[in-house]
């Protein structure tokens, strides 16, 4: 299943980045593996969900994509473009003809 981001720093998706920066910042004290009650796991969700909505870029492909924005596409170490496709087979035979053609 698939991370809410939101959901595990308790905030909605129209927060605002002070808010996104006020929930981290109080779930990562309160679970923080030093303190005592500490959660480490919990602690390491919360700082990947504030890597990302934390980030607006991050943000802004994690909510058009979902939590496998990474992998939905944008450029790779070479600069090109990426593609996860999810069109019928013909469709994608088409479009990476084009692809390989450029």
């Amino acid at each position: 299943m698939a991370k809410d981001y939101y959901q595990i720093l308790g905030i909605n998706k129209s927060a605002s980045p002070e808010d996104i920066k006020k929930a981290f910042r109080k779930l990562a004290h309160e679970h923080h593996p030093d303190k005592k009650g500490g959660n480490e796991g919990k602690f390491k969700e919360i700082n990947e969900a504030y890597q990302v909505l934390g980030n607006p870029d991050k943000r802004q492909q994690y909510d058009q994509f979902g939590a496998n924005f990474e992998s939905a596409g944008g450029p790779d170490s070479t600069g090109r473009i990426l593609l996860v496709l999810r069109a019928p087979a013909v469709l994608t035979k088409a479009v990476l003809e084009l692809i390989l053609m450029t």
